[in-house]
């Protein structure tokens, strides 16, 4: 079944740098950007406008930002490997950076649905938790891979999983702190990871232009989603798990059927690269390089 979702809403310029991540809180968009701001945008108007503008603490810029299930905080990681952690009630923050024991620590972060703890990639592939309320490192995984480019905590809290440089995969337990499956399928960079909000599955992709699914308690691939024809940087399940959401390098965004694994709808608006992707109650929101936010809504099925 084909699916067809227009643009409802541009919001060209909404940073001044490229927009890195998106996250859905509170009825509010989250943007972060490499100009060191964090924008909150309405999500329910027709307009979308925007409600607040938070210029950080982040010295040059912000290129990752992860969000609890619960909404109770989010996490902002710079450039210049400056950590913060937000109280989403407030907009306000603190630093997790006098705690960070080097450079390189902390990479790509997700947070665990309770807010307790938050994972972090290392540029020399490790896997850190830290603890959220004393401030201080709770586990040290070294997973033997490279530069840790992606991870992302299941919505049970089970399981966390990171995606590396060489294109390894690792699934570790939460419950052991140890490794669970090391999940086969790509050889080149993963830059996106995503859990289907049962937690049942694991979706991965980067350079090798295809997305693989797999089982998360067997650790066995069960499916290859394959029409992108550049570097993919973005997934997100919607938030009934039916549908995938996809993003390349070339602006090029993919629906995808879960049941069928089957692409549904194709949308190439965007010039250049879309590095961040996320759903909203009607449909989905896409940004990157072009700096511009846009907004799509369902319009039918076919």
């Amino acid at each position: 079944m084909r699916r067809e979702y227009l643009v409802s809403h541009i919001q060209e310029n909404a940073h001044e740098a490229d927009i890195y991540s998106l996250c859905v809180i509170s009825g509010r968009l989250w943007s972060c950007s490499g100009d060191s701001k964090i924008k909150q945008w309405n999500v329910d108007s027709a307009e979308h406008e925007l409600v607040e503008e938070i210029d950080t603490p982040h010295k040059i810029g912000i290129h990752n930002m992860a969000a609890s299930l619960e909404e109770r905080l989010v996490v902002s990681c710079g450039f210049g490997q400056d950590v913060y952690l937000w109280d989403p009630s407030t907009n306000t923050s603190r630093s997790l950076g006098d705690s960070v024991e080097h450079p390189g620590e902390c990479w790509a972060a997700c947070v665990s649905p309770d807010a307790q703890t938050i994972s972090f990639t290392t540029v020399d592939g490790r896997v850190c938790v830290w603890d959220t309320h004393s401030n201080s490192k709770v586990a040290d995984l070294d997973t033997k891979g490279k530069f840790g480019l992606c991870t992302a905590y299941s919505p049970n809290g089970r399981f966390i999983a990171s995606g590396h440089q060489t294109g390894q995969l690792f699934l570790i337990s939460t419950e052991t702190g140890r490794l669970f499956h090391t999940l086969s399928g790509h050889t080149l960079p993963l830059r996106s990871l995503a859990f289907s909000p049962g937690s049942s599955l694991l979706a991965a992709a980067g350079d090798s232009k295809m997305i693989t699914v797999y089982d998360v308690v067997s650790g066995d691939q069960v499916g290859q989603l394959r029409g992108h024809g550049a570097w993919i940087f973005a997934l997100a399940f919607n938030p009934v798990g039916d549908l995938l959401l996809s993003a390349d390098i070339e602006g090029r965004v993919k629906v995808w059927d879960m049941d069928t694994m089957e692409c549904i709808s194709t949308k190439n608006e965007v010039e250049g690269g879309i590095w961040a992707v996320a759903w909203y109650n009607n449909g989905f929101v896409v940004a990157g390089a072009d700096r511009s936010i846009l907004w799509y809504r369902a319009a039918a099925s076919e």
